[in-house]
């Protein structure tokens, strides 16, 4: 009777022992998988993520971003440089209709005259020099021997006559006759007057 009781008892022992370690191992394969399903996913969201940033070396390395094209609410502005004068001149606008969504290297083609020095979706700084004088400024010259009043244009080396005067040239000191056949330049319209005025004089 002894020996049965024990017989059973080493039975049951080693039943109970089969179960504890069916049950462990469930519980530590189950956590393995779970550990093996979050290393993946991060493993595939690395993945993704390396692919994003090169797609965008890609592009940056074409010359522009994607976030670096003109919108409507991009504010373009012109400088141009006088070096007559050394005076600059500083035009701005909003982007026209033609110009949304272009990128740097397409505004560039599309203004060929000028240097893109800051380009962003917010802002465009586009610069230009010339060797020439301002518009702010007056230029006496000769004209079928007498003076004429001109204005400098924005484009180089290009003036409009603003007024012709009925003083002729040879009426004047060498000197001045000289300086107005070269083009003599006086700062402000005030100063224009008040120069031809001591002419006639």
């Amino acid at each position: 009777m002894f020996y049965k009781n024990k017989y059973i008892l080493a039975i049951l022992l080693v039943l109970t022992m089969m179960v504890g370690g069916y049950a462990l191992g469930i519980y530590i394969g189950q956590h393995r998988l779970e550990e093996n399903l979050k290393n993946n996913n991060e493993d595939q969201g690395f993945e993704t993520m390396q692919a994003t940033k090169q797609d965008d070396r890609e592009i940056v390395g074409k010359g522009f971003s994607v976030a670096d094209i003109i919108n409507e609410n991009t504010l373009l502005i012109f400088e141009t440089n006088y070096t007559a004068c050394n005076d600059k001149r500083v035009e701005e606008r909003k982007a026209n209709e033609d110009e949304i969504g272009l990128n740097r290297q397409e505004l560039e083609s599309n203004f060929p005259e000028w240097d893109v020095y800051e380009f962003s979706s917010s802002k465009v700084i586009l610069t230009k020099e010339l060797d020439d004088y301002c518009p702010n400024h007056f230029i006496l010259k000769d004209k079928d021997g007498m003076i004429v009043i001109y204005m400098p244009s924005k484009g180089e080396n290009e003036s409009r006559s603003i007024q012709n005067t009925q003083i002729p040239i040879n009426k004047l000191p060498p000197d001045f006759q000289d300086e107005i056949r070269k083009g003599l330049v006086i700062d402000s319209l005030q100063e224009v007057e008040y120069f031809l005025e001591s002419l006639e004089s």
